[in-house]
């Protein structure tokens, strides 16, 4: 008798530290170069993006984790789920 291979769940921490790292990184690097770009044109357009980044993917990190959480919680309390 062949043994199936037993894979994790999709929701898993670790899809969800993936995800939300993935997301965090690739949002934030978008954003901000369309905001240095509008900010302060293309003459200083790398400097300005990578600091415009730091600060976005500091600020996006946290909310990409605790915004989900909160939404599930007020969907559950008024009965979306």
């Amino acid at each position: 008798m062949k043994k199936e291979k037993v894979t994790e769940p999709k929701n898993s921490i670790k899809m969800l530290i993936f995800t939300g790292l993935g997301m965090t990184f690739f949002m934030s690097l978008g954003m901000s170069a369309m905001m240095a770009v509008i900010n302060v044109g293309p003459s200083a357009f790398p400097w300005a993006w990578m600091r415009d980044w730091c600060i976005g993917f500091i600020v996006a990190l946290p909310l990409a984790f605790t915004v989900p959480m909160f939404l599930g919680w007020v969907a559950g309390k008024i009965g979306i789920s």
